[in-house]
């Protein structure tokens, strides 16, 4: 497949697809979710030229950016090219530890940016996304879908 041929959002749904088929974590325990983030980090870095993509931990949006509620939030992966911004929430969980807050805190994250940052935000396309390995989603898929969060 010829990603270039591709819009942003196929390029990155892609990007998510392959990643999500081939990871094999080596790491046990907490440092799972550490090696999920960094691997995703760095296989959509090297598919997809981007105008940025946040470092590990980032705390502004990956562009120093402050939240309207004053509290600092830690977005998992940020990305842009172009006019499109993509926000990542990785969660290497088992379906037992996922639930619905976790849709509603990510949700709330983006938008306490959004609040603050409004002038800059507002002329980019943001798009939310919730990736894990949870194959099982079908009860906290409803509310993905009230909140326009894509979950891959």
């Amino acid at each position: 497949m010829q990603l270039a041929r591709l819009d942003p959002q196929s390029r990155i749904i892609y990007g998510v697809h392959k990643f999500l088929r081939g990871f094999h974590p080596s790491a046990d325990g907490s440092a799972v979710g550490i090696e999920f983030e960094d691997h995703l980090r760095d296989r959509l870095s090297e598919q997809i030229s981007f105008d940025l993509i946040s470092s590990r931990h980032d705390l502004g949006l990956g562009q120093g950016l402050s939240t309207r509620s004053g509290l600092v939030h830690e977005l998992d992966l940020i990305t842009r090219q172009g006019s499109n911004l993509f926000i990542f929430e990785l969660k290497h969980y088992a379906e037992s530890q996922l639930n619905k807050e976790m849709v509603l805190v990510f949700n709330q994250k983006v938008i306490d940016y959004y609040l603050e940052n409004y002038k800059t935000l507002s002329t980019l396309k943001v798009h939310r996304i919730f990736v894990t390995r949870s194959r099982q989603l079908t009860r906290i898929f409803v509310s993905f879908v009230l909140y326009g969060v894509f979950c891959w």
